[in-house]
């Protein structure tokens, strides 16, 4: 029979656990997040593998279209995608 005046091992003492290490998240803890719906210029123009300068004036004849909040111009990626191929005919890579 047990004593039940004798403490149990590791009983009311804290168990040790190791921090969360930083910059490494287990695979199935988090899906990954999801790519932002709006783009400044220079990411738009990378991703569709165009110059900046070919951006400026497809923004200038408004071939795409975009938001401007002050001076930052908001593109809305897939919304762009979609009216160069629609009306243009142009198949821009994207991602």
């Amino acid at each position: 029979m047990k004593d039940l005046n004798q403490p149990t091992p590791g009983a009311g003492q804290p168990t040790p656990q190791t921090p969360p290490s930083h910059g490494q998240h287990p695979a199935s803890s988090s899906p990954p997040k999801p790519e932002p719906e709006l783009d400044r210029k220079a990411r738009f123009a990378e991703r569709v593998g165009i110059s900046s300068r070919c951006l400026d004036n497809w923004l200038h004849d408004k071939k795409i279209p975009y938001l401007r909040v002050g001076k930052i111009v908001l593109i809305p990626w897939r919304d762009a995608l979609a009216h160069l191929r629609r009306n243009y005919g142009i198949n821009a890579r994207g991602e």
